[in-house]
């Protein structure tokens, strides 16, 4: 079960507001290149940008590859592109291993758990070191199988368990 967490809320006086009007991907081209940015294929330039958009590639990635407002000397987009197709990779392989390790954990956790303390062991506040804290987890989790009733997946377990047992609600 995740934990509680708070909203972060926006309003119009805790952002600055932006002056710069926008500009189409040929102007942004050739701001990079007067920021002595080096593009090798503008064709290619402009498919990224239109893909992926100047400010989640150029502004994100080129942090590193500034002094002074001006890019270091050699500095390609094609650098900037690979450092973000890189990123994009490393991405997905570590949210994949992520979910295999979260998959592995709850698991663990509820083979140890079952066994050493039955099915329903997780309803005994006796169990638990911070107790107030799984009490209010338990309420939490009681108010989403109410709100969840008609789901396939609670309807049928509570028809046939009359009762959620640890490893159901662990997932």
């Amino acid at each position: 079960m995740r934990t509680k967490s708070g909203f972060f809320i926006i309003s119009s006086n805790s952002v600055k507001k932006s002056h710069q009007a926008p500009i189409d991907v040929n102007e942004q081209i050739e701001n990079l290149i007067s920021l002595d940015l080096q593009i090798e294929d503008k064709d290619y330039a402009k498919i990224v940008l239109n893909r992926v958009s100047y400010y989640r590639i150029v502004k994100a990635y080129s942090i590193t590859l500034k002094e002074n407002g001006k890019y270091i000397e050699a500095t390609t987009f094609e650098n900037i592109v690979d450092l973000y197709l890189f990123d994009m990779e490393l991405r997905h392989i570590l949210f994949s291993l992520i979910e295999h390790i979260e998959v592995y954990l709850r698991a663990a956790i509820t083979n140890y758990f079952s066994l050493k303390y039955g099915n329903f062991g997780y309803k005994d506040l006796s169990n638990y070191k911070k107790k107030n804290f799984q009490k209010s987890t338990l309420k939490e989790l009681q108010r989403k199988i109410k709100r969840n009733k008609k789901s396939p997946f609670i309807h049928n377990f509570e028809k046939i368990m009359k009762a959620e047992r640890f490893h159901s609600m662990l997932q």
